[in-house]
């Protein structure tokens, strides 16, 4: 029965040989033997077959002794070696194999991951590991897609540790000119035929920048080259090459000659603008640090310590260089720089440092100079300490959002602008103001906007006191650390023992604008712990007055400071007459007497009033101020068709002119005359006067 068996199966291959030659398709029952087209995972050189018997075995062969393995490795070249044959043994040429590998990336195929079949149905290609820190377990598969189905073979395979060395590092040229470039040549031992490994360079003054090297490069038959060139180096290098994902390595050395000096350079000076001797506080200095820098032929740094020599423009008020009143020397450190401090003496003053340096082998002195110091004391002085707004009163007391700018002007005691970035603070008993601003070029500004809460302690409205309130009056007060102004009696420019100066004590805000503190409603600002007395500083033109008894009794630090007030003025106007002294004495006014009963011959009369707001204040700077007449009046007019800036209680004063018609040599005549009041936003407050000259 096995006989009938196996020639039904062979007639069955021949049959099917012979259907396929004619194109004839042949059903045949009874052979399942060898129909799994896929073969196994074999450790040996098993063969995987078709269902027409045709076959493919799969081998790990080592190239040196030509025998089946089942490891690869860096070292021994690995043949990937397939063999196809038909099912009478009969070899299948020109057919593709396809080498696959279960890791991507383990494996590196040469010349490539397919091949064909030769005469002895025969596919060959080689493996090694695609580096050299892939050990471990793995599989790799070769297939063959046939006319007959795909014949696949599975191999197992372990990468274990390599024996890969350096066997030698060497350079073309170990001794190089500076700036000079020189081969290194490394030679890579235990790799198999067709396998290769990269080689890293690596060197002191490769990784300080002072040389350029090829960092990576890839072995060609066991060969890695890179190119080193000197950057400066100015001396012996080390150079180590290491075959990456082993240990292996070796080094050299390579000497580049020292470079020639060329020019010293300024590189910085750290701050530009140093304050007087004594009087540095947070923020500012007495030193600056500045820095040169020598450089080479190629204006690289110069490594090699050279001596400089370092000397200022001028030492006058006490100027130091290196705590030093003369030239100094010092050596360039292996960046080829050199620093020197500068600390301010007791006279502003600008200075320069310069730097020089001998060329050892033409003679020639080397000589740079640094930019400008600025010697001053930087701290704002009081006296020197301004506060100013756009406008003065803007219509705020009924709307929000209406702005105006504040700035503030500091300068020290010789009326110098303060260095950038000094700080200034701003507070205000009512609206809103910008916190804090840094100057530039000694000024800084913020935004001072209308909004609650708006100061509504003074008399109600309508009483007769109207316009001698703090109703809508805003005060804003600025400050910043700076000195006590002082007369310097013998011009050294420092405060000396016995010398007159303004003793500054706490900060408060004067919402009530009286110059005197009232502890129920003024808030305080303190500046020291520990306060000692002192009088009330005098009140003069632009002055803010201290806290009683909170000085210290000495000169020195403290919160120089300016305030003034901002109106947030209302937008409806009214008018008040003018009292014996000049001043509003009420308000409200609809009619002006004109009547004349002996008119001046000009036939032309004028009367004053104040132009106010809801709360006695001035109108909104801007607000415009109209006249006009009708009937016998032939012109009327305001002093001002404008509201200037300003804070004065009781409103803005202005003067109306009327001129009267004159017939027969008398002026006679009656009229009206309109007044009309237009705020900065629109709003329109008319009155109405009625004129009469009697003859």
């Amino acid at each position: 029965m096995m006989k009938n068996s196996l020639s039904r199966c062979k007639t069955a291959a021949y049959l099917r040989l012979m259907s396929a030659m004619l194109g004839i398709a042949i059903s045949l029952l009874g052979c399942s033997a060898g129909t799994d087209l896929t073969g196994k995972a074999a450790t040996t050189s098993s063969p995987s077959t078709s269902g027409d018997g045709a076959s493919l075995v799969f081998s790990l062969i080592d190239v040196a002794t030509n025998a089946d393995k089942n490891s690869i490795s860096s070292s021994a070249a690995t043949q990937l070696k397939a063999v196809l044959k038909d099912a009478s043994g009969v070899p299948l040429s020109n057919q593709i194999v396809k080498f696959s590998q279960d890791v991507p990336g383990t494996l590196t195929f040469t010349p490539a991951a397919s091949a064909l079949t030769d005469a002895q149905g025969t596919a060959v290609v080689f493996a090694s590991p695609s580096s050299l820190s892939v050990a471990g377990a793995y599989s790799v598969t070769a297939e063959a897609l046939l006319s007959v189905g795909t014949l696949k073979s599975t191999r197992n395979y372990s990468i274990g540790t390599n024996n890969v060395a350096i066997d030698s590092l060497s350079a073309s040229s170990t001794a190089i000119s500076a700036y000079g470039t020189t081969t290194l040549t490394a030679n890579v031992g235990g790799l198999a035929t067709n396998a290769s490994a990269k080689v890293q360079f690596s060197s002191t003054c490769g990784s300080n920048g002072r040389a350029i090297l090829t960092s990576v490069a890839d072995t060609v038959n066991g060969v890695a080259t890179a190119t080193y060139k000197d950057n400066a180096c100015a001396g012996t290098d080390t150079v180590t090459a290491t075959v990456q994902g082993t240990s292996a390595s070796k080094s050299t050395t390579i000497t580049a000659s020292v470079p020639a000096i060329a020019n010293i350079g300024f590189v910085s000076a750290s701050p530009t603008t140093i304050v007087l001797k004594g009087t540095g506080s947070a923020g500012t200095s007495e030193v600056s640090i500045v820095k040169f820098r020598v450089y080479d032929q190629n204006g690289v740094a110069y490594t090699v310590p050279t001596a400089v020599s370092l000397n200022l423009s001028t030492f006058t008020g006490g100027l130091k260089l290196d705590n030093s009143t003369t030239a100094v020397s010092k050596p360039s450190n292996a960046s080829g720089e050199v620093e020197v401090a500068v600390a301010a003496g007791t006279l502003p003053t600008p200075v320069t440092v310069k730097a020089s340096i001998v060329d050892p082998v033409s003679g020639i002195v080397r000589t740079t100079e640094s930019i400008k110091l600025s010697v001053s004391t930087g701290s704002p002085s009081q006296n020197f300490f301004s506060l100013s707004s756009e406008k003065l009163n803007i219509e705020g007391w009924d709307y929000d959002g209406v702005k105006t700018s504040v700035t503030v002007r500091a300068a020290d005691r010789l009326a110098n602008p303060v260095p950038d970035g000094t700080s200034v603070n701003l507070v205000a008993e009512g609206a809103s103001i910008g916190s804090t601003c840094q100057t530039t070029a000694g000024a800084c500004s913020v935004d001072f906007i209308s909004q609650e809460s708006r100061p509504r302690d003074g008399a109600t409205s309508g009483s007769s006191s109207i316009g001698r309130t703090e109703n809508g009056r805003i005060t804003v007060l600025a400050y910043s650390i700076g000195e006590e102004s002082f007369l310097d009696l013998n011009a050294n420019n420092l405060y000396d023992l016995g010398e007159p100066y303004t003793d500054l004590g706490y900060l408060f805000i004067d919402n009530l604008e009286t110059a005197t503190f009232n502890a129920a409603k003024h808030q305080v600002i303190p500046f020291t712990n520990s306060p000692g007395t002192c009088v009330n500083p005098a009140v003069g033109l632009f002055s803010v007055p201290s806290v009683a008894n909170t000085c210290d009794g000495r000169w020195g630090t403290a919160y120089v400071r300016r305030a003034h007030v901002i109106v947030l003025s209302g937008s409806g106007a009214r008018l008040a007459a003018v009292d014996a002294g000049g001043g509003p004495v009420s308000y409200g006014i609809d009619s002006v007497d004109f009547n004349m009963s002996s008119p001046p011959a000009a036939c032309t009369v004028s009367r004053s009033f104040y132009i106010q707001d809801v709360n006695g204040n001035p109108m909104a700077g801007g607000t415009k101020v109209e006249a006009a007449g009708s009937g016998d009046i032939s012109k009327a007019e305001v002093g001002a068709n404008l509201i200037a800036d300003s804070t004065a209680k009781g409103g803005t004063l202005n003067f109306l002119t009327v001129t009267a018609v004159k017939t027969g040599g008398v002026c006679t005549g009656k009229g009206n005359v309109a007044l009309r009041i237009t705020s900065t936003r629109g709003l329109v407050t008319s009155f109405n006067f009625n004129v009469s000259f009697v003859p």
